[in-house]
Order: C-alpha cells, then structure tokens, then sequence
C-alpha cells in the first residue's frame, strides 16, 4: 500500500472519530472525502474507504430516524401530556445516540488498526459495533 494512500484514509478515520465534538461536520467531510478518494487503484485502501461511506450512512439515517423519536417523545410530553410514553421515547433516543456514535468510534478505531498493518476492511453487515 502507498504511503500517500494510507495517510488518506488515515485522515478520513480520524474525522469519523471527532465528529462528537464537532456535531457531525467532520463526519460529513470525512464521508465527502471518502467518495472522492474511493476510486483509487489501491485495493487495500479502497475498501477502507467503502467500510467508512457506509458508517457514514448508517450513522446519518440512525441520527435521522433518533431525532424522529426525540421529538416526538417531546412533543408526547409536553404537548399533549402523555410524559409516560414521551420521557422513555426522549431516553431511548439518547441511548440510540450514544449507540450511534460508539459504532462509529469502535469501527472507526479497528479501521486504523487494520490500516496500520496494510490489511483491507472486510464490510461489516449490521449496526453492532
């Protein structure tokens, strides 16, 4: 594997992994990154890259379908009263956000470790971490 292309994907894991701190930015850039660079001769690198277009959009389509479900816990709450269904929906979401970013973190994580030693991503199936 080329340097050049290994720093790359380097590059890409390390914006997955602050996407925490910078409310998802990164996370998009990461994933913009990862399209642009996927067509690579390296075959190694490049199912790096297809491992890290799909966390994006698990983690995308996860956050999207979460934020439903907080707000509709808190519109269940406040709105119309029903705190009984809308404040363990509102917990929920947070544990699904949490969920969320640890799959990114830990895939994220053994993503580098694999590309340290030149070892390709096999494509996971599922949400687990």
């Amino acid at each position: 594997m080329e340097e050049e292309a290994r720093w790359k994907v380097v590059a890409v894991y390390a914006l997955y992994i602050v996407a925490l701190f910078s409310a998802g930015l990164s996370l998009v850039v990461g994933a913009v990154l990862a399209y642009l660079f996927r067509g690579t001769n390296d075959a190694v690198a490049r199912t790096h890259y297809e491992h890290q277009i799909g966390v994006f959009w698990k983690t995308f389509l996860g956050n999207i379908i979460n934020a439903g479900l907080f707000w509709l816990g808190v519109i269940l709450t406040f709105t119309l009263l029903l705190a009984p269904i809308g404040i363990p929906l509102m917990i929920l979401s947070g544990l699904a956000f949490v969920w969320l970013f640890l799959m990114t973190l830990t895939r994220s994580v053994r993503g580098l470790m694999r590309i340290e030693k030149g070892e390709p991503y096999p494509l996971p199936s599922g949400w687990g971490l």
